[in-house]
């Protein structure tokens, strides 16, 4: 079969758009994915911020004159020099301002990472600055203004993560937005305890003076036959006093739970549900899979183990970072209130919205996910304890943490049902994980 000349310019013509769109997308694509050749992330502490500065090689060669394998094999007692060039230069293009006050940065030391494979094979510096404060500032303004030999395609965008007792911000900067400003977590507001579960009433019963009553209701008829008023009066009386005295001792107990109600105050319920709520995400901690059910199991129904563990392990999954699974860094609920009491099945009903915050972290090279949930859950009493019997989810959202297009926080900073705290130096010794004076 031929084609004539009509068929061969449309299909010419088509193919020619095909290269050319795959030639533009492919750079695109893979430079999305390209971890940053300069971020930032820092820790707000009661009396300090620590910031670190993840730079690439290359870069930190261009901008301090210092060779790769300087930056790897210089030990810490002799970075005083680099660090007093890199003092000035941060506290130039980066100042730190706490509640107004302009912070000076304290050089703790360099550290050198090699290739990895999940940062595309770059080599970082990263550099360890501490800013003193007397307290945790309410308002921390962090800037940014030198973006030389910072390449990209589109805007230049430095990202910046700050954490405060395991809640997370992400920042970008840019040379249109140079600022971010980090406001303090509100302090939740401050709520009674939720009553402990009510004790089961304990009935004691005088075991002594049960059998003396026995033998008394025995005796009547006997000692009536007698005929003897006097005989009769005082048997009755020895038998009353005994049964009296034996009434303090020789206690047999009986818990009578069937005098407790069937159902707890609200207060008491919303206390249970966010035990087994948080418990649901704290068993994701554990790292194989028939540890997590067992921990799952102690929340959940049997029947909602498979259904919880495939919904929450995909909403941990990154797949636009390969199929990473985030860590769980903190469960927060926003909204809980008690509803469809049901006292002849024993469960009752909660309706809640929660945001989940997970990391996967890498060296320069961090990922937040934050989603937002709404749902109906119903909590059922069984013999081991009361159990999420189900879940019907409402609505969903995810919160786009990563991309963000300026220097504005993509999530506030509440506070949390605190999750694993994510080590503070990755993939590097333990006992030099933080530099202290």
């Amino acid at each position: 079969m031929t084609i004539g000349s009509n068929g061969v310019r449309p299909l010419a013509v088509g193919l020619f758009w095909l290269v050319l769109l795959a030639a533009f997308v492919a750079p695109v694509s893979a430079w999305a994915h390209d971890p940053p050749l300069l971020s930032f992330e820092v820790e707000v502490e009661d009396d300090e911020i620590d910031f670190f500065a993840m730079i690439q090689v290359s870069i930190f060669e261009e901008w301090f004159g210092v060779s790769e394998e300087t930056v790897a094999s210089l030990p810490k007692e002799e970075q005083g020099p680099l660090g007093a060039q890199l003092v000035k230069f941060f506290a130039e293009k980066g100042p730190v301002r706490a509640d107004g006050v302009v912070l000076q940065p304290v050089f703790k030391r360099v550290r050198y990472k090699e290739k990895m494979q999940e940062n595309d094979g770059l080599s970082y510096a990263r550099v360890h600055f501490e800013y003193p404060t007397k307290r945790v500032p309410d308002r921390v303004s962090f800037q940014w203004s030198y973006y030389q030999d910072l390449f990209a395609i589109a805007e230049v965008q430095v990202p910046m993560q700050v954490e405060r007792n395991k809640e997370y911000e992400t920042y970008k900067f840019s040379e249109r937005e140079p600022e971010a400003i980090w406001h303090a977590p509100r302090a939740p507001a401050i709520r009674a305890e939720p009553p402990p579960p009510p004790p089961i009433p304990i009935i004691p019963i005088p075991v002594l003076s049960v059998a003396f009553m026995a033998i008394g209701m025995l005796a009547v008829p006997w000692l009536w036959r007698l005929g003897s008023p006097r005989v009769f009066v005082v048997a009755l009386g020895v038998l009353a006093g005994s049964t009296v005295a034996a009434s303090t001792v020789a206690h047999y107990e009986v818990e009578a739970d069937w005098m407790l109600p069937a159902l707890p105050n609200d207060d008491q319920a919303l206390y249970d549900f966010r035990s087994l709520h948080e418990n649901v995400y704290r068993a994701f901690d554990y790292s194989t899979e028939s540890e997590i059910y067992d921990a799952l199991a102690r929340s959940v129904t049997a029947e909602l183990l498979d259904s919880v563990y495939a919904e929450v392990y995909e909403s941990l999954i990154l797949r636009e970072e390969g199929g990473a699974v985030a860590k769980v860094q903190s469960v927060r609920i926003l909204e809980a209130n008690v509803e469809g009491r049901d006292e002849r099945a024993v469960r009752y009903q909660v309706r809640c919205r929660w945001r989940v915050q997970g990391l996967v972290e890498h060296w320069g090279h961090p990922h937040l996910r934050t989603n937002l949930y709404y749902a109906v859950y119903t909590v059922q009493r069984l013999d081991e304890g009361w159990r999420i019997a189900d879940v019907e989810i409402l609505s969903q959202e995810r919160l786009d943490t990563t991309q963000g297009n300026s220097a504005a926080p993509a999530s506030n900073g509440a506070s949390a049902v605190d999750g694993a705290d994510p080590s503070k130096e990755s993939n590097e010794e333990s006992n030099d994980a933080k530099e202290r004076p």
